[in-house]
């Protein structure tokens, strides 16, 4: 029985020899794997860091540009308040100048009336004096001596 005790000892002795074999086998490989793994998780980790740099300078200038695109749009609104404004007041110049126009074409009707008056008197006067003058020089009649006398 102990000889069968040894056998089945010897048996699982070299059953365990084997596993221990493998099992180096797999620690090996295991071992490779780990450098493996370290060597992607160090190009990971480089990766990493570089894309969180890059992230940190995109931030930075995303907030630049976010103030840049903030003062524009100030910018711009206080334009177009400006241009509004501007609009305003041409409009009041022009409403202005409209009614300057009106004004001064009035007044160029009311001299033109004037003129044609003063030229109409004018004229009926030259006629009277013309009629007056002829009327001196013509020769009396008799009748018109006598009434004069």
């Amino acid at each position: 029985m102990l000889r069968n005790v040894n056998l089945v000892l010897m048996s699982e002795n070299f059953a365990l020899r084997q596993v221990f074999k493998e099992l180096k086998k797999d620690s090996a490989v295991f071992m490779e794997e780990d450098i493996m793994l370290r060597e992607e998780y160090d190009m990971l980790r480089e990766q990493y860091d570089r894309l969180k740099g890059e992230n940190a300078v995109l931030r930075k200038d995303n907030a630049t540009v976010r103030r840049m695109l903030n003062t524009f749009q100030n910018n711009l609104k206080r334009q177009a308040c400006m241009v509004a404004s501007l609009q305003d007041q041409l409009k009041t110049s022009q409403a202005e100048r409209e009614r300057e126009a009106r004004e001064i074409q009035s007044l160029v009707q009311q001299t033109e009336c004037q003129l044609q008056l003063m030229t109409q008197q004018a004229l009926d006067a030259e006629t009277n004096v013309e009629t007056e003058a002829e009327d001196l020089h013509s020769p009396r009649t008799a009748g018109e001596m006598q009434a004069g006398e």
